[in-house]
């Protein structure tokens, strides 16, 4: 399983509508406004680049206290995990995200 790609609508304080590419392999683009999602081959993409033992690789990088630990967390929870810490205030789910794998 390859993580292609990651939209956060909403997660805590820290992230408002950002989006993570993970693959170098496929182009991945959300239309928020039509609610659409669009994979497509990368033409640029240069099979076993790294080898055939690694696909492909991703950094994360930025400023401390920028959400990298948060991003990691997300991709790592188990479903079970991802109910159980979902913030809800009221009727209304805070913690809105979606991530796309292969």
């Amino acid at each position: 399983m390859k993580l292609l790609y990651m939209y956060v609508e909403s997660q805590g304080d820290i992230f408002r509508d950002i989006f993570f590419n993970f693959s170098s392999e496929y182009i991945v683009e959300y239309d928020k406004a039509y609610n659409k999602i669009l994979i497509k081959n990368n033409p640029k993409y240069f099979k076993n680049f790294y080898g055939k033992s690694i696909s492909d690789i991703t950094a994360i990088v930025g400023k401390n206290g920028s959400g990298k630990s948060l991003i990691l967390e997300i991709v790592g929870r188990e479903m079970r995990e991802r109910i159980e810490l979902l913030k809800i205030e009221g009727k209304e789910i805070k913690d809105r995200y979606f991530m796309i794998f292969h």
